[in-house]
């Protein structure tokens, strides 16, 4: 089975599961450790990845590994709890397979969320980050496979990768439920290990802000299918060299435990404009 057959199969899985409800039209995929407030959501279906035709169990702490059809102020949203990185040994394809389905299901919308060490001097565990751009140093684009697929090759712009409307949104809302909120720079490695404290020197002088191991490939699978993309970063520690303490993934999950809550709060607010 082809790459396009088994998103159409996993597309047609979850349309069956779902099919007594209106359709969402729009998705979130939560990072790790930021479940847990969205369990309150009143929720239609859940559906394990395992279930799923060519999606893949979590292998993370944090990344629960089920999909969830939730009514979230009178709209439908498909909650993704948990995904799969490139550091784990997946493909690109195979990490962009939730949004391939994601748009077999003409969702408009996808909200990215994700836990990040800070590179700004400025920024605190805690802080929320709205994505305004970002650096791509995983060393390999998920768009590449497009050719081998037989897809016509395209030279996608990024210049609006995330979407200034839902920046502004996401901004405004963030005033109104008073937290501490920033438009950053996010820049994305492939991981699994974290960043050394040079290397940290290069990317404040690059322009990063926060630094993670996720969203930028998904980002640029949601832009390819024509979805409006916002990025929401959670800081849960400090970046090499910047702490006396080095980071730890048991660090990232407890600040997200002890933060999520500003997240949701904000998409919460911000979810009937998305």
């Amino acid at each position: 089975m082809n790459f396009s057959d088994k998103v159409l199969a996993a597309a047609q899985k979850i349309k069956a599961f779902g099919k007594k409800i209106a359709a969402p039209d729009l998705a979130v995929v939560l990072g790790s450790g930021l479940a847990e407030p969205f369990h309150k959501l009143k929720c239609f279906w859940r559906l394990p990845y395992a279930k799923i035709p060519g999606f893949h169990a979590a292998g993370v702490g944090g990344h629960k590994g089920e999909l969830a059809c939730v009514e979230w102020r009178n709209r439908r949203a498909l909650l993704f709890f948990g995904r799969v990185h490139y550091y784990e040994g997946y493909s690109m394809e195979e990490v962009i397979f939730p949004v391939e389905c994601m748009a077999a299901l003409n969702i408009k919308a996808v909200a990215l969320l994700s836990a990040v060490g800070a590179v700004n001097g400025q920024y605190r565990p805690g802080d929320v980050v709205i994505l305004q751009d970002h650096i791509n140093l995983m060393g390999a684009n998920p768009l590449r496979k497009a050719g081998a697929n037989k897809d016509p090759m395209e030279f996608l712009s990024l210049n609006d990768c995330y979407s200034p409307r839902l920046q502004r949104v996401l901004a405004r809302c963030a005033q109104a439920e008073k937290i501490r909120a920033h438009s950053g720079i996010y820049l994305a490695l492939s991981g699994p290990t974290y960043e050394t404290p040079a290397e940290i020197k290069a990317f404040r002088a690059f322009g990063a802000d926060v630094v993670g191991m996720s969203m930028v490939p998904e980002a640029l699978g949601a832009r390819r299918r024509g979805m409006e993309v916002a990025g929401l970063a959670l800081v849960t520690n400090l970046a090499a060299g910047l702490d006396s303490v080095p980071p730890a993934h048991k660090e990232v999950l407890e600040q997200a435990a002890l933060s999520g809550q500003k997240v949701f709060d904000l998409l919460d607010r911000a979810i009937t404009e998305f």
